[in-house]
């Protein structure tokens, strides 16, 4: 459409040099060709002036074309920046609440007087959409046992904090099925999906 609009103009002032051309052969000096000449001059200066006076004609729309625009970007960037602070809140309350879930796992572990919950690993159901979500998949308690209780049976690392390396010896625990028990009932999983370690720092 606007390469029509184009080839129209340029051939309108085309034909209007081509008419001023054959009137300036055709008409005698005199003071009618002068007049014409003005005339036509005026013609050409309109016909090349008539973009410019059609856009200021339009003025109005174009200025509400570009507003809508720039509010459509506006709009898409504000719908992207707050997907983007769901998504980093939704991250945020998830692991808050797997902390807090944590926490409460080692306060019940230690009150059961078998040792110290030394950590607490969870996995929990992520998926903003499942029926299940945060809903605990899977716990594996670490319990610190009290001196003289049972005996080494092998050294291992284990990271203990995220940011060091503890030499700790896991060992059978036969408290460990009531750990699982009493941690089972109230979180409502499944015993199997529960793990219980021991470990006693070497001397």
């Amino acid at each position: 459409m606007v390469i029509q609009w184009l080839k129209s103009w340029i051939s309108a002032i085309v034909s209007i040099v081509l008419i001023t051309t054959f009137m300036e052969i055709v008409l005698p000096d005199s003071q009618v060709r002068k007049y014409i000449q003005f005339i036509i001059g005026i013609v050409i200066m309109l016909t090349i002036l008539s973009p410019i006076i059609k856009l200021l004609g339009h003025g109005d729309e174009l200025v509400n074309n570009i507003n809508n625009m720039s509010f459509d970007m506006q709009r898409a960037d504000l719908k992207q920046s707050q997907q983007l602070v769901k998504e980093q809140q939704s991250k945020s309350a998830v692991e808050l609440y797997k902390k807090r879930l944590q926490q409460g796992i080692k306060q019940q572990v230690d009150a059961l007087g078998y040792g110290e919950a030394a950590r607490v690993d969870i996995a929990i159901d992520e998926d903003e959409d499942s029926e299940t979500f945060g809903s605990i998949q899977s716990m594996h308690i670490y319990v610190k046992q009290k001196k003289g209780g049972i005996e080494p049976v092998e050294p291992v690392n284990i990271d203990i904090s995220g940011k060091r390396e503890e030499t700790v010896q896991v060992v059978s625990l036969p408290y460990a099925q009531n750990i699982k028990t009493t941690l089972a009932t109230y979180y409502q999983i499944s015993p199997d999906d529960i793990a219980v370690s021991a470990i006693s720092d070497l001397p």
